[in-house]
């Protein structure tokens, strides 16, 4: 691995969306009539209200915010949460939940790309985020950002890549894949594999397996045997979330990690192509 070696998100595009929403189950509370020696009476009580059923945020969103920037989110359905600013490359990452049916909340520390710094100078950002969400529909935001530098407010506009509804599985991600000319190697276990000729990295790390019936992937690995200029990056342990995009008949694995260099966390945003 080497720092160049990630180029910019490809595009997602979507294919034939599966499953239906959730069945919502009425639950009816009958009452009971009872007799007494003294008195009687009674009658059925009225129903309750159906239960409230919360849509789920889990998906791939792509959309501008309000100031034009290409926006991508990916969200999953245990709620972690990745906000992708590719015009500034810049890259979001925390928990995202739904309340009260539709109630999105989000809380996410905002990081530029390795070795840069966010349009303000600052290195991080605390975010939060409300607004709602359309299962596999739309996703609508407010969001407020304060870094040590300003502090900004902003709203995006998403709709769902239906890239999200393929199925996810070991043997579907796994084989080889072009980085830069170097390969990136998933095994049937889910085992990652890179060393970079020119700068010696060795990444080892884990993909594993979100919920087969969506296409999401949790991804952690380290950096380790970096030489020269590249040896900052020894020991950084990087963390995300990645998709397989498929286009004319190839695969491309798209992941976005985050990982801690000299104390800085910073963001990498990558495309690999299937060899």
């Amino acid at each position: 691995m080497h720092c160049r070696l990630f180029p910019s998100l490809v595009d997602f595009r979507g294919e034939t969306p599966h499953g239906t929403d959730p069945m919502r189950r009425l639950i009816f509370i009958l009452g009971s009539f009872t007799l007494t020696a003294c008195s009687g009476g009674g009658g059925d009580a009225a129903p309750s209200s159906p239960p409230v059923v919360n849509q789920s945020i889990g998906g791939i969103w792509t959309g501008t915010d309000n100031s034009g920037n290409s926006i991508v989110a990916l969200a999953t359905e245990t709620g972690e949460f990745h906000f992708l600013d590719l015009t500034n490359d810049a890259q979001g990452f925390g928990t995202g939940s739904v309340a009260n049916g539709n109630t999105v909340a989000l809380t996410y520390t905002i990081v530029p790309a390795l070795n840069d710094t966010l349009p303000d100078g600052s290195t991080s950002g605390a975010c939060t985020g409300t607004g709602t969400v359309q299962q596999r529909q739309s996703l609508s935001v407010g969001i407020s950002c304060t870094t040590s530098a300003s502090s900004w407010t902003g709203s995006a506009t998403l709709t769902y890549d239906a890239t999200y509804d393929r199925d996810s599985s070991l043997a579907l991600v796994g084989g080889n894949y072009e980085d830069f000319g170097d390969v990136l190697t998933i095994n049937s276990n889910g085992v990652l594999f890179e060393q970079s000729a020119t700068s010696g990295c060795v990444l080892n790390g884990q993909l594993s397996i979100i919920n087969p019936s969506w296409n999401a992937y949790d991804v952690a690995f380290t950096v380790s045997n970096c030489q020269g200029t590249q040896s900052v990056l020894n020991g950084s342990a990087w963390d995300g979330i990645a998709a397989l995009e498929l286009e004319g008949g190839s695969e491309t694995l798209i992941a976005a990690f985050t990982g801690t260099v000299q104390g800085k966390t910073f963001s990498i945003v990558a495309a690999f192509p299937e060899i």
